[in-house]
């Protein structure tokens, strides 16, 4: 299964650092298995992926220059 992190969080390709923080903490609060009867422990660890190739900016970087290399499906 591919990994879309900017998908995930919806937010667009150039989006802020700081956009990106906010996005995470409000879908890991939507969907936090503690906080939401209706959230599923897949849908918070998909938040947590995201989160994880999203934080850093290098590895944004990285995110980036893999999406732009792909070949178009």
């Amino acid at each position: 299964m591919e990994l879309d992190a900017y998908k995930i969080l919806a937010l667009p390709r150039d989006a802020s650092d700081d956009e990106i923080r906010r996005a995470y903490h409000r879908l890991a609060r939507e969907h936090h298995p503690d906080r939401s009867t209706a959230a599923s422990a897949a849908d918070f660890d998909r938040v947590q992926q995201a989160w994880e190739a999203l934080r850093e900016p290098a590895a944004r970087q990285q995110l980036s220059l893999i999406h732009i290399s792909e070949p178009t499906r």
